[in-house]
């Protein structure tokens, strides 16, 4: 696969798909992989190659049998609705490294607790935020050393009760613009002292 530059739409809607290893893959070439898995929806576990750097807008949209994930250290971007529409979802591992989540990236899934790597710097628009219309979603812990909390982040269009849980480290010294928009029910938990604790009040 070393030569492979294009893997967009190659298993779109394989309906029968359940097991695939691409962890072997070589990716390094690879530039595009938009809807590589959409529409899998028997695909019940998968492996992502180590190397790949950007896991695309809508890759697993759909992939309905889809529970757990993990996604591995190199990956630097997840594009939006990457895993929208994977209603049995409910574990998804982001690493560290990872630098940008696109918006409603768990949009229709079944994640209710989400720890954002301390790496993350952009995330979400103004249109939708990472977390938007991810209606399971109860809670989000921050790691330490995050120092910003991105604009948008978890911005709703629609209002958002369900999550109600947000941990915010000490590192933490800015919250972007509309960072929380609409999120009617969260309770911010920080350190005394802290920019989260002002934040909060």
């Amino acid at each position: 696969t070393s030569q492979v530059t294009n893997m967009g739409y190659m298993f779109y809607c394989c309906w029968s798909l359940k097991i695939l290893d691409v962890s072997h893959f070589d990716t390094s070439r690879v530039t595009y992989m938009y809807r590589m898995f959409c529409g899998c929806k028997s695909l019940k576990t998968v492996e992502i190659p180590n190397g790949l750097e950007t896991i695309e807008d809508y890759a697993f949209a759909g992939c309905k049998s889809l529970v757990s994930i993990d996604i591995p250290q190199g990956v630097e971007v997840i594009g939006e609705y990457a895993f929208s529409s994977c209603k049995n979802l409910k574990i998804i591992n982001l690493p560290e490294g990872l630098k940008t989540i696109g918006k409603r990236f768990l949009a229709g899934t079944a994640v209710t607790s989400l720890t954002i790597p301390s790496t993350v710097e952009s995330g979400g628009e103004a249109y939708g935020g990472v977390t938007d219309q991810a209606e399971a979603l109860e809670r989000i812990v921050f790691a330490e050393g995050i120092t910003r909390i991105p604009d948008y982040f978890c911005y709703n269009n629609s209002e958002n009760t369900t999550l109600s849980y947000v941990e915010i480290p000490e590192s933490v010294t800015a919250i972007g613009t509309y960072a929380f928009y609409n999120c009617k029910s969260i309770k911010i938990y920080g350190y005394s002292g802290s920019y989260a604790e002002i934040y909060a009040l």
